[in-house]
């Protein structure tokens, strides 16, 4: 692809792994660990390597930019799929303009539909007129949404120590009375943390509503390269199994100071649903541990946000996520979308 002074050609990842850590520098965060990032989410992803356009400057032959699209194992109606996540748009900053901001896009954009079902994305505001430019459609907003727990870190922001300190015992235990009646603990439920995925993550996914998607396959293979892998992260799994000693729910979290960040999560309710004694279950567990908050990113099915929101949660921020399926697409008609802070690359 060539246009106005610019070409875009694909990369080879080997031989081209040092002009895309030169372009990455300067213009995408985590320099220390882009190298890391470039082994991981590159060379090993568990749907395979990224599409990667790199963008030449025609009169220099200079590598100026990079765009990528990372598959993704996805279910549509039954039937799984690839799908790609747009990763690390950058273009060195004497030439990063709207045009080839476009034309990186553009070039990702002809293996839909063929290599990839379908493209999505998580635009900053900056970068989403772009997105609107080449083709996309704003699908949802994905929503973070965050339940504090003790509330004394919060008030001290506003007022002095020692009134936190009186005012947040006698809130805190109004708040979870509150919340309590809306998301019980039933006795039915049990759970256990963990380092590392269960295998009996599968049968939970293979049981719960998919819906008609697409929606990523949470399954062990994913979570282990997602979570377990990944480079200069930690993570750690609530999981929440029933009387039966069936897994039902569990919570990849990650501790972000005093909050618990839920950064995916998949249960018996599937793409729709959530027991609102499985939210109740997880704020107790993230409690008992000591924290003072519990953050998690969604979009998709109003119900589980209205359970969300039941539990106390309440919305703190949220941000456009952009589809594009291509002419002809097998994923052009109805969907469901079920995205989580796992949907992205970090």
């Amino acid at each position: 692809m060539k246009s106005s002074g610019y070409r875009c050609e694909p990369a080879e990842l080997d031989r081209d792994r040092q002009d895309i850590l030169s372009i990455w520098r300067g213009n995408l965060s985590n320099v220390a660990g882009q190298a890391a990032k470039f082994d991981w989410f590159y060379m090993d992803g568990e749907a395979g390597s990224p599409i990667v356009s790199l963008l030449v400057h025609a009169e220099s032959g200079r590598r100026v930019g990079i765009a990528a699209a990372g598959p993704r194992r996805a279910s549509w109606n039954g039937r799984v799929v690839h799908i790609g996540v747009l990763v690390d748009l950058a273009v060195v900053p004497e030439h990063r303009s709207l045009f080839p901001a476009m034309l990186l896009q553009r070039s990702l954009q002809q293996s839909v539909p063929g290599s990839l079902a379908a493209l999505y994305g998580f635009p900053n505001p900056r970068a989403a007129p772009v997105f609107a430019r080449v083709g996309y459609s704003k699908t949802l907003d994905v929503r973070r949404f965050v339940r504090v727990l003790r509330s004394r870190v919060y008030l001290r922001r506003r007022v002095p120590g020692w009134a936190a300190a009186l005012v947040a015992r006698p809130l805190d235990l109004a708040i979870s009375l509150w919340a309590g009646r809306r998301a019980p603990e039933p006795e039915r439920f049990k759970a256990a943390w963990s380092s590392e995925v269960e295998a009996r993550v599968d049968a939970l996914w293979e049981d719960a509503e998919h819906g008609n998607g697409p929606i990523l396959v949470r399954d062990a293979r994913f979570l282990r390269w997602r979570f377990d892998r990944m480079p200069g992260k930690a993570f750690r799994y609530l999981n929440v199994e029933d009387g039966d000693g069936q897994l039902a729910a569990w919570f990849a979290c990650e501790d972000d100071g005093e909050t618990l960040a839920v950064r995916d999560f998949w249960t018996i309710g599937g793409y729709d649903s959530i027991d609102p004694s499985l939210v109740g279950l997880l704020l107790r567990e993230a409690t008992k541990t000591g924290c003072s908050a519990v953050s998690l990113e969604f979009g998709g099915a109003s119900n589980i946000v209205r359970i969300l929101e039941a539990a106390g949660f309440s919305e703190r921020s949220r941000r456009p996520f952009f589809s594009y399926f291509g002419p002809g697409s097998v994923l052009s008609g109805d969907t469901g979308w079920y995205v989580t802070s796992a949907d992205e690359d970090e």
